[in-house]
């Protein structure tokens, strides 16, 4: 799992299957991508 910032962009690698074993984890995610939206600075995950 990787966090990598460039300007206002911020990118989440994570493992290959993690937001399908991790269903809570995948909703705190998308909720975090609407917040970091708010302050322009978007959330990519991979």
């Amino acid at each position: 799992m990787t966090l990598q910032a460039n300007h206002e962009l911020l990118t989440l690698t994570l493992p290959q299957g993690w937001l399908t074993q991790h269903p809570l984890g995948k909703e705190i995610i998308a909720q975090e991508s609407q917040w970091q939206s708010y302050v322009h600075w978007s959330l990519e995950v991979h």
